[in-house]
């Protein structure tokens, strides 16, 4: 970066927003200001059809971290 960083943060940023805030926080970048992220971070790819007419998604990706993170900033956020 140029100039100082401040990543905002709030109860709406999900899947790469929090890791993109969780990267700012472990690389000592900046301050993260606002309220925790809702922790969304494990990818889906595609929709399956099923036999009714609906769908479903699967979960295939998820994103470890390290520092003690591991897997714990899904459904918790940063």
């Amino acid at each position: 970066p140029r100039g100082p960083v401040v990543a905002l943060a709030d109860e709406a940023t999900s899947s790469d927003g929090d890791v993109i805030i969780l990267a700012v926080k472990l690389l000592g970048l900046g301050p993260v200001v606002g309220r925790r992220t809702w922790g969304g971070v494990v990818g889906t790819i595609g929709r399956h059809a099923l036999g009714d007419g609906t769908q479903v998604q699967i979960p295939t990706t998820a994103s470890w971290f390290v520092e003690g993170y591991g897997y714990g900033v899904e459904n918790h956020g940063v």
